[in-house]
């Protein structure tokens, strides 16, 4: 099953790009590049990066066991 995803990240944070991409999931960083979590939806991921500055670098679908 298909769903939308955003992958947060800071500029230089490109460890575990697929992985996490894979999982179907909301990915977000610190601006100094820590890996923090996970979130269920769209619009908490939005919440999240405006509050804490985040950048939202990746919209796309995804699916589970694909690979770009």
């Amino acid at each position: 099953m298909n769903e939308t995803y955003f992958l947060i990240k800071s500029a230089h944070l490109t460890s575990g790009y697929e992985v996490h991409k894979k999982d179907c999931k909301w990915l977000y960083s610190t601006k100094d590049q820590t890996l923090l979590g996970y979130f269920p939806n769209r619009l908490e991921a939005i919440e999240e990066a405006k509050r804490n500055q985040y950048t939202i670098l990746h919209e796309g679908t995804c699916c589970t066991g694909c690979r770009e």
